[in-house]
């Protein structure tokens, strides 16, 4: 960076400066950098993403997609959408460490008014707002800082909840993102988070069960999970939500299920089991409910994520590991947003009609924060128009070529290279 220049006033700064900037705007002739525009450079977005001549769709050709990959958010630039031109960085500088990765270890995410709340469980929280193009890092200051933000809940009132394995409590803020409380019951380790009404919805790794706390003084009320038959009893919750109904959904990691019970903590019905068939589970991580009742299972070893209706009938799945755009590497949080989707048209395909965007977080790879759109085939198009300027997606097909159902992943190439292992909230290694 070059130090702030001052003026004589009794000479304009061209006068003394001339002949340093002639030298500049030769320089840059010779080089091929100059361009006509000296201002900042124009956010990146619509113009980039109309050249765009791939893009990801699930299910494959010939069926009808239902879900579009529409871009990762990987470091500052992807949000905030400056960037310095050629004619910037030579005047000022190149700072190498100008454009660094948004998150580390991503884990639970939501999203709320336009705005993506990521836990990073190396120690913060990353806000990406695609409404105003800012980020910030939240949780790192003040007399509470997080240590290892695991999960995180916003409530109808903008009351954000956040669940730190590394203390062993809830962190609460307000609705400007400003620490006002910290919940804590002895013996805790609080690894999932949702909130209904006026109360919390705590998963507990410890107690292997649902802690449910009143959300405005932290007092708890009531346990459930451990109690009933064996089909109710928790090994190793982890993900959880809450439906419109007030119906909570646990997913197991170990018995590879999700389990619904009732507000209060009556167990009713689960699916799943380990297999590699269609809607069974390897490594079943965060679980999201929409206002349509459709269930989203995160699953770290398949590299995707099973859509199910209400009778638990597997729907379809996107994902799969690889290197294609929407690749997935290790996913493990998950959130459904069904606000205003104004700010990702730049990224859709002409053909596709969105209803919902799906965040998902990835522990490893490059896209760390993924957004895809839930939706369908616009009126006049048909799957055929899009299979024309989709990529080619691995881990979808079987032996001999056919296409599985966008239910279950049977290739290798989905699960996770033996030589990496997902991280835990508690940091031990494995779930």
């Amino acid at each position: 960076m070059i130090s702030t220049l001052r003026t004589n006033p009794r000479r304009s700064f061209l006068q003394i400066h001339s002949e340093t900037i002639n030298l500049i705007i030769g320089i840059l002739l010779l080089t091929g950098l100059l361009t006509l525009n000296f201002g900042c450079a124009s956010p990146q977005g619509t113009a980039d993403v109309k050249k765009q001549s791939t893009f990801s769709f699930w299910p494959l050709y010939p069926d009808e997609p239902r879900v579009q990959y529409l871009t990762s958010l990987r470091n500052l630039e992807d949000v905030n959408r400056q960037k310095r031109n050629a004619f910037e960085d030579i005047v000022y500088g190149q700072d190498k460490n100008s454009n660094p990765s948004l998150v580390g270890k991503p884990y639970g995410v939501t999203m709320h008014e336009g705005k993506i709340y990521v836990c990073d469980i190396k120690g913060q929280i990353a806000v990406m707002d695609l409404v105003k193009h800012q980020t910030r890092i939240m949780g790192i200051s003040g007399s509470n800082p997080v240590q290892r933000p695991v999960d995180i809940t916003i409530a109808d009132d903008g009351m954000i909840y956040v669940a730190d394995a590394g203390r062993g409590v809830i962190m609460v803020f307000d609705q400007d993102e400003r620490s006002t409380a910290v919940f804590g019951i002895p013996g805790m380790a609080p690894i999932g988070v949702a909130a209904y009404q006026d109360e919390l919805f705590v998963v507990d790794k410890i107690g292997s069960n649902i802690r449910v706390l009143d959300r405005f003084s932290g007092n708890e009320k009531r346990t459930f999970g451990q109690e009933g038959e064996n089909e109710a009893v928790l090994g190793s919750p982890l993900g959880i939500d809450i439906d419109d109904e007030g119906n909570v959904f646990v997913t197991d990691v170990i018995q590879c299920r999700v389990r619904k019970f009732s507000n209060e903590g009556e167990f009713i019905s689960l699916f799943g089991e380990t297999n590699d068939t269609l809607g069974c589970f390897v490594r079943p991580k965060h679980v999201q409910v929409d206002s349509d009742g459709y269930i989203y299972v995160v699953d770290s070893g398949y590299a995707n994520v099973q859509i199910f209706n209400q009778d638990y009938e597997l729907l379809m799945f996107f994902g799969a590991g690889g290197n294609h755009p929407g690749a997935m590497f290790l996913p493990v949080g998950i959130n459904v947003y069904e606000g205003d989707m104004g700010f990702i048209q730049e990224y859709l395909h002409e053909a596709f009609k969105p209803s919902k965007l799906i965040i998902v977080t990835n522990q490893f790879g490059p896209d760390k924060t993924s957004i895809y759109a839930l939706g369908e085939l616009r009126e006049g198009y048909t799957a055929k128009d899009l299979a024309q300027t989709s990529v080619a997606i691995s881990g979808t097909t079987d032996q001999g070529g056919k296409q599985i159902g966008q239910i279950g992943l049977t290739d290798d190439s989905v699960a996770p290279s033996d030589d990496v292992e997902d991280e835990t909230p508690s940091g031990d290694g494995g779930s």
